[in-house]
């Protein structure tokens, strides 16, 4: 989101502010996109060891602290910001994070992720329909992810 959310360009941080809580009342969709499901008993064991104590059981996160919720996020998202954390290149991770995650194998992440892409959001933040679109750009499609993810 950086780059449309530079305060320079996009106008200043009340501005920032106003999207952040629109976009904060969106449902989520009810199928995001899940992993191959190959490693689970794997990625649970590493959520449970690494994340739940910040993110919580359920992926919940903690508003409190700042903690980001991670139930209901895409696989390839999640794997592609465990990369970034893990190699150094997301700025705003937090360093307990990035010390967990930099002991990471390639399979670790991919594991971790898969488990925590099935993390469910609550209910009452989902969608409807798995094909609910956000009334003010009814006509978008979402482009493909660009970064490849290896097969491991």
């Amino acid at each position: 989101m950086y780059p449309f959310a530079v305060p320079r360009l996009f106008g200043g941080a009340q501005e920032i502010a106003d999207v952040a809580a629109y976009i904060s009342v969106l449902p989520m969709t009810p199928q995001n996109g899940l992993g191959p499901g190959r490693d689970l008993v794997l990625g649970e064991k590493l959520y449970r060891d690494n994340c739940v104590e910040c993110h919580g059981k359920h992926g919940e996160g903690d508003k409190r602290e700042h903690i980001p919720a991670l139930w209901g996020q895409h696989y390839r998202y999640l794997v592609r910001q465990g990369e970034l954390i893990r190699i150094g290149r997301r700025c705003n991770a937090d360093p307990k994070t990035q010390k967990q995650i930099r002991a990471f194998s390639a399979r670790d992440i991919h594991a971790v992720m898969d488990y925590t892409s099935r993390l469910r959001s609550p209910e009452d933040r989902v969608a409807e329909s798995p094909s609910w679109h956000n009334p003010d750009f009814p006509n978008y499609v979402r482009p493909p992810m660009p970064l490849p993810l290896p097969d491991i």
